[in-house]
């Protein structure tokens, strides 16, 4: 993350509140049972969530 923000390619941010947001959003979502009682595959779980983790949730203007 911090070669990353160096480079350009990311904005700087805490890297404790982020590491932290990362890990806990990963083992919520990326849970077994969150995946089955939510009619999900792992594959469109882990999908949303990179998503959502690197492009965030706001409309993209066109």
């Amino acid at each position: 993350m911090p070669a990353g923000s160096k480079a350009g390619a990311f904005r700087p941010v805490n890297p404790l509140i982020f590491t932290t947001a990362l890990l806990a959003t990963v083992r919520a979502v990326l849970n077994p049972e969150f995946v089955l009682k939510n009619n999900l595959t792992m594959e469109q779980a882990f999908a949303e969530f990179f998503d959502i983790f690197l492009y965030g949730i706001l409309q993209r203007g066109e």
